[in-house]
């Protein structure tokens, strides 16, 4: 429990046993904290539903949502259960485990999970994420792992690990990291030439 009050796991994929409602799948977060925090429960599951713009949500059951709606909804619980790194002050380190906080959400929801890892590890937490995505990694990271068939191909500091070299033989095409004017990141390949291929976004 000690342990636990502590630190955070978010998961990319969880079906739970029961029928639970969205805030009822979040106060599960706040067991380790029961019985001297009980009183804090509504309050930490409110705020983190409001941080991953959820609050909409609460009220409906888990299993009845979308892979991005679910997605949310397990960040906000992996926060709920840290909720004290944004409000306490009390010096104590906290960490969150983030396994594909990004995935199936829109961009904006990817950017605003990201952001809260890093307000977590600005307020003095410590944040291990995995992502597929390295413009995010760019944005948002301080230092970088880069693995290629579980291999480490290259590590350290975010601005000098992601290069166009190392991310083309990472993924095993060229590619090219790009600095936007707003300060965001996007990587790119040269494009192919000839045919067409239409999307729905």
């Amino acid at each position: 429990a000690a342990l636990a009050r502590r630190r955070a796991v978010l998961s990319q994929q969880e079906e739970p046993a029961y029928a639970l409602r969205a805030s009822e799948l979040i106060a599960l977060a706040r067991l380790p904290h029961a019985p001297e925090a009980a009183a804090r429960t509504a309050h930490c599951v409110d705020a983190a539903l409001a941080a991953v713009d959820a609050a909409a949500l609460g009220a409906r059951r888990y299993a009845n949502m979308s892979d991005g709606e679910r997605s949310r909804l397990r960040l906000a619980r992996a926060l709920a259960q840290v909720w004290e790194q944004f409000e306490a002050g009390d010096g104590l380190a906290r960490y969150l485990l983030l396994d594909e906080p990004a995935a199936h959400l829109d961009p904006a929801h990817q950017h605003a999970a990201l952001k809260l890892a890093r307000r977590f590890a600005d307020m003095g937490g410590a944040v291990l994420v995995t992502l597929h995505d390295p413009a995010l990694a760019a944005a948002y990271a301080d230092d970088v792992t880069l693995l290629r068939r579980g291999q480490v191909l290259a590590q350290g500091q975010a601005g000098r690990t992601l290069t166009d070299e190392s991310l083309s033989a990472l993924y095993g095409l060229p590619l090219r990291l790009q600095r936007m004017a707003d300060g965001g990141y996007a990587v790119w390949n040269p494009p192919v030439t000839g045919g067409h291929v239409g999307a729905f976004v």
